[in-house]
C-alpha cells in the first residue's frame, strides 16, 4: 500500500504542477498581449507626434526634421500616382475627398459617402458632344450606346437637350437603379424617393 500512496502523491504533485504551469503560460500570454498593446499605443503616439509636427511645427523644426518632413511630402506624392495610375487601370475613379477607388458612374463615395457628382468628379462632358439618357435623363457620350448610370440602351440621333419625360416609377429618378414598391429611399445612391 506504500507504493500506491507514492504513486498518488507523485500524481498529486505532478498535476499540482501542470496546474502552475498552465496559470504561468496564460499569464505569460496576459502579460505579452499587454505588452503588445502597449507599444502599439507608443507606436501610435509617435506616429501622431511625427503628423503634428509635420503638419504644423515644420518652421521651427530643425534640419532633420525638415528633412524627413520633405521625404514624407515626395513620399505621399508617389503613393497619390501610384494609387492613381493603378485606378485608372482598374478603370476607377478616385474620390477627391478620401481619395478611395470608386466606380466612375458611382454617385457616392463606397468609403467616405460623398456626394461625387458636387465633388466635380463626373466625366467632364462638352454640351456639343453629349446626347441624354431616355430612362434617367443623365447626360451621356455623343456615341454612347448605353447609359453609363442606368444602363439603358440610348438610340441614335437622341437629342441633345434634357427630356423632361416622366421617369417610371420602379426607377430612381437620380441614379436610374429598379426600386422595389415601398421603398423610400433609393439603396445605390441615397436619395429620397417621390411617393
Amino acid at each position: 500500500m506504500a507504493f500506491l500512496d507514492d504513486v498518488d502523491r507523485t500524481l498529486s504533485q505532478l498535476g499540482q504542477s501542470a496546474l502552475k504551469k498552465t496559470k504561468n503560460m496564460s499569464e505569460s500570454m496576459r502579460l505579452s498581449g499587454a505588452i503588445r498593446e502597449e507599444e502599439e499605443k507608443q507606436k501610435e503616439l509617435f506616429r501622431k507626434i511625427g503628423e503634428y509636427v509635420y503638419e504644423n511645427e515644420l518652421g521651427t523644426a530643425d534640419e532633420k526634421i525638415i528633412g524627413w518632413c520633405q521625404d514624407i511630402s515626395a513620399s505621399r506624392v508617389r503613393a497619390m500616382q501610384n494609387r492613381e495610375q493603378m485606378t485608372a487601370l482598374k478603370g476607377m475613379i478616385n474620390c477627391p475627398k478620401c481619395g478611395a477607388s470608386t466606380a466612375p458612374n458611382s454617385t457616392f463615395c463606397s468609403v467616405c459617402g460623398s456626394k461625387l457628382e458636387e465633388l466635380n468628379l463626373s466625366p467632364k462632358q462638352e454640351e456639343d458632344e453629349s446626347s441624354v439618357c431616355p430612362n434617367c435623363g443623365r447626360k451621356a457620350d455623343k456615341d454612347a450606346a448605353f447609359c453609363t448610370y442606368c444602363g439603358t440602351r440610348i438610340p441614335a440621333g437622341q437629342p441633345q437637350t434634357e427630356e423632361t419625360e416622366a421617369v417610371p416609377k420602379d426607377i430612381c429618378p437620380n441614379c436610374g437603379n429598379k426600386i422595389k414598391p415601398g421603398q423610400i429611399f433609393c439603396v445605390m445612391c441615397g436619395v429620397k424617393l417621390p411617393e
